[in-house]
Formats: C-alpha cells, structure tokens, sequence
C-alpha cells in the first residue's frame, strides 16, 4: 500500500511539474515578442488605454469641439494652400510650354 501511494505522489509530482513547465513557456512567450499575434495583442491593449484615456478627455473638456475646429480648419487651410501652390506650377509650365521632366526644383 506505502508503494502505491509513493508512486501515485511520486506521478503527481511529475504532472505538477509537467503543467509548471507549461505555464512558464507561455509566461516567456508573453514576455518575448517573437510571435506576431502577441505582439498585435500588446499594441491593440495599449491602443485601448490610449483610446479610452483620450475618449474621458474629451467628455471633460467643453471647449475640445472649438479647438478641433480651429485644428482643422488650420489642416485644410494648409492643404488648400499646397494644392494652389502646384496648381499655380502647372499653369505655368503650361504658359512657357517646357516640359519638367528633369526639372530639380519641381
């Protein structure tokens, strides 16, 4: 009887020590980004923090909606004024008829 239970506790301990060596190979996973899925976890967790932190931000500040406007506004203005600027370079090797293959400065 004292050698069956030796043997049922002496198995035990290999399964114990069978699921340890299980639990700290996923730990180490975990901690290494080797694999792309763990690492698509750790970046989208993050984003979640980022996200709702920018998210209760918002909800605190009454005047979040102006300054978004004034933000835009001065994004598009920018584009806009990009936009007429190669607007502007075309029309004018349109005029002089030059084609700017070459042309460094474009």
């Amino acid at each position: 009887v004292i050698e069956h239970i030796r043997e049922a506790a002496h198995f035990q301990i290999q399964v114990d020590n069978y699921e340890a060596a299980l639990r700290e190979e996923e730990l180490d996973e975990e901690k290494t980004p080797r694999s792309t899925k763990n690492m698509w976890q750790t970046w989208s967790s993050w984003a979640d923090i980022l996200w709702a932190s920018f998210l209760s931000v918002v909800s605190e500040d009454k005047d979040f909606d102006d300054g978004m406007n004034s933000f835009l506004q001065s994004v598009i203005t920018f584009l806009e004024r990009l936009d007429g600027d190669s607007e502007q370079h075309e029309e004018k090797k349109e005029e002089s008829g030059l084609d700017d293959t070459f042309d460094l400065s474009a």
